[in-house]
C-alpha cells in the first residue's frame, strides 16, 4: 500500500531533477494487466532514473481509492519535448499525496517497474539539459539587456 506521504528525499537512491512533461497514465490490475481506466493526462513534477513524481488531476474517487490501497499498476505513456513517440514503461506508486484545496488532485510517487534504459536515458538527458539550458540562456538575455 502506497504511503501517505512522500518519502525522506536524504533517502532516495538516484538524484531527483525537476521537469514538467506531459504523461499519459492507464491503471492497470497489477495480476492481469487490464486496463481499470481510460487514459488519463498528467505532468511529471520531479524525475529520477529510478521514478518519477506525476501530478494528476480529476481523478475519480474509486481510481484513488485503488491507488491508495496499492491494487495497482500504472501504463504511462511519457511525452518528451522534441521526440516523436511516447515512452511507454510500467510504475508501481509508492506513495500519494491529495493536493490541498484540489478535490481529485494528487500527487503521486511512481516507481519503475519496467521502463527501456535506452529510454530512461533519453528523459533523463533531456532533462539535465533543460535544467542547464534555462538558466544559461536567461543570463545569455540579461547579458544582452
Amino acid at each position: 500500500m502506497p504511503s501517505p506521504v512522500p518519502p525522506n528525499p536524504d533517502l532516495r537512491k538516484y538524484v531527483r531533477i525537476n521537469s514538467v512533461f506531459p504523461v499519459q497514465v492507464r491503471i492497470l490490475n497489477p495480476i492481469t494487466n487490464q486496463p481499470l481506466s481510460e487514459w488519463l493526462q498528467g505532468f511529471t513534477s520531479n524525475l529520477g532514473k529510478g521514478g518519477i513524481c506525476l501530478a494528476i488531476n480529476h481523478l475519480n474517487p474509486e481510481l484513488s481509492k485503488l491507488i491508495k490501497d496499492g491494487q495497482v499498476t500504472l501504463s504511462l505513456g511519457m511525452q518528451i519535448p522534441l521526440s516523436q513517440d511516447a515512452i511507454p514503461a510500467l510504475a508501481k506508486v509508492v506513495w500519494m499525496k491529495e493536493v490541498l484545496n484540489e478535490p481529485g488532485s494528487f500527487l503521486l510517487g511512481l516507481s519503475y517497474l519496467q521502463i527501456d534504459a535506452v529510454a530512461n536515458q533519453r528523459i533523463m538527458g533531456y532533462a539535465r539539459a533543460k535544467q542547464i539550458f534555462i538558466p544559461v540562456f536567461s543570463a545569455l538575455v540579461l547579458i544582452r539587456l
